[in-house]
């Protein structure tokens, strides 16, 4: 089950079309069969946000999540519709 909402979470996040990060609220019926209740584009990013932590529960310590999260950003560069 475990390995069916994660994948359900993922490609609920590219569906629309999410970059590097997104939290995708999932629940459970009476039965146990998840359905999707949100994709939150701008989670919370504290250390003690929900996402910071289920990145650490993975392995992921805050720091290093942060880092990994800027060089993916840097690497696809500067659109050009951004203003100076």
């Amino acid at each position: 089950m475990v390995k069916y909402v994660r994948d359900l979470a993922r490609r609920a996040h590219r569906v629309i079309g999410c970059r590097d990060l997104s939290r995708v609220d999932v629940m459970l019926d009476d039965k146990n069969e998840p359905y999707l209740l949100e994709i939150n584009t701008l989670p919370g990013f504290t250390p003690r946000s929900l996402l910071p932590k289920a990145a650490a529960h993975a392995g992921i310590e805050f720091g290093p999540l942060v880092d990994r999260l800027v060089k993916r950003a840097y690497q696809r560069g500067t659109p050009a519709s951004v203003e100076a």
